[in-house]
C-alpha cells in the first residue's frame, strides 16, 4: 500500500466528514476510493483531499450533487468552468444576504443599547458621528393641507405615508440596502422650526459611506440635542390617526432647545430604537435628534 494513501476513518476524519458521507459520494460515483484492497478496505489518496473541499465548496454554493458529479467527469471538464462561475456568483449573493443579516442585529443591538442608555435622561446634548443615508421625499396628495388629505381626511394622508414608506423599503432592498423596519425619518430645518412638517419629510435607510445613490443624504457630523420619546403602544393602537403621533414632540424639541439657549441649525432625525415587541402591549421608543449650537 502507498504511503500516501489514508483508510477511509482517517480521510473522513481529515476531510470533517463522515464515512457514511464517503460511502453516498461512492454510490453515486462523485468521489470513489484510490485503492480497495483484499480485504475490502478502502484507502484514499491525500491529494483527493482537494477534490472533496471542491466537492464540499461546490455543493454549499449552490450545486446538487448530481450536477457536481457531471462536470467533475474527466470528459465533460468543459461544463465546470460556467458551474464555478455561478457559484462564485451564488456566494456573492451569500455574502451580501449575510452582511445585510450582521448588519439588522448589529444596529438592532445598538438601538436596544441606547434605549436603556436613555431611560434615565430624556434630553441629552451629544457629539455624533456623520451618517449616511438613501431617502425618499414624503408627499401629500395633491389638495392636502398639513396633515388631511384633500377632502379633510386624515386617513388619506396617512395611507399616502404608508405607500410612500412600502415604495422607499421596494427601493432599498433591491439594490440591497436592506428593509430597516426600524427607520429613520428626516425633517427639513425649516419645515421643523415651523412646524409644517409635511412640507420637507423623508423616510431614510442608513447606508454605508461608500454607497453611491442620487438619493443619497448625508447627516453632518456634529453637536446634537436628543430627546428620546417613549410612545404606550396600547395608545397607538387605540388611535384613530396614528400617523398624527409622529409629530408630537417635535415642538416639546424646539421649546426645549429656545429655553435652554440652543440655537438649531440644522434639521430634525427620528431613529426608532424599538425592537421586537411580539405584541400591542409595552411601548415604543424613538430617538429625535437635531443639530445645534450649544448655548454658551
Amino acid at each position: 500500500m502507498d504511503a500516501n494513501r489514508l483508510r477511509s476513518g482517517e480521510f473522513a476524519r481529515l476531510c470533517g466528514t463522515t464515512k457514511e458521507t464517503l460511502r453516498h459520494y461512492n454510490r453515486i460515483g462523485l468521489l470513489s476510493p484510490a485503492e480497495v484492497d483484499p480485504n475490502g478496505y478502502q484507502f484514499y489518496s491525500a491529494v483527493q483531499l482537494i477534490d472533496f473541499q471542491l466537492i464540499q465548496a461546490l455543493r454549499r454554493a449552490g450545486s446538487g450533487l448530481g450536477r457536481i458529479r457531471d462536470c467533475l467527469a474527466p470528459d465533460e471538464r468543459a461544463e465546470l468552468q460556467p458551474v464555478l462561475r455561478q457559484c462564485l456568483d451564488n456566494l456573492e449573493s451569500q455574502k451580501r444576504e449575510i452582511a445585510l443579516e450582521q448588519r439588522i442585529l448589529r444596529d438592532t443591538l445598538t438601538r436596544l443599547e441606547l434605549a436603556q442608555e436613555n431611560q434615565t435622561s430624556r434630553f441629552t446634548v451629544e457629539e455624533s458621528p456623520a451618517e449616511y443615508f438613501v431617502q425618499t421625499a414624503i408627499t401629500l396628495p395633491d389638495g392636502a393641507h398639513g396633515l388631511e388629505g384633500p377632502d379633510g381626511d386624515l386617513s388619506l394622508a396617512s395611507a399616502d405615508l404608508l405607500r410612500t414608506v412600502g415604495d422607499h423599503l421596494a427601493y432599498c432592498a433591491k439594490r440591497g440596502y436592506g428593509t430597516e423596519f426600524q427607520s429613520t425619518t428626516r425633517i427639513g430645518r425649516a419645515a421643523f422650526l415651523s412646524g409644517d412638517y409635511l412640507s420637507d419629510l423623508w423616510i431614510c435607510t442608513r447606508v454605508d459611506q461608500s454607497a453611491k445613490d442620487q438619493h443619497r443624504h448625508v447627516k453632518p457630523a456634529g453637536t446634537y440635542l436628543k430627546m428620546v420619546r417613549q410612545v404606550e403602544l396600547a395608545q397607538v393602537a387605540e388611535e384613530q390617526h396614528p400617523i398624527a403621533l409622529l409629530f408630537d414632540s417635535y415642538t416639546e424639541l424646539a421649546r426645549f432647545a429656545a429655553k435652554h439657549g440652543h440655537q438649531i441649525t440644522g434639521d430634525a432625525y427620528e431613529t426608532e430604537l424599538s425592537i421586537y415587541t411580539g405584541g400591542l402591549t409595552g411601548s415604543l421608543f424613538s430617538e429625535i435628534a437635531a443639530q445645534i449650537t450649544p448655548a454658551e
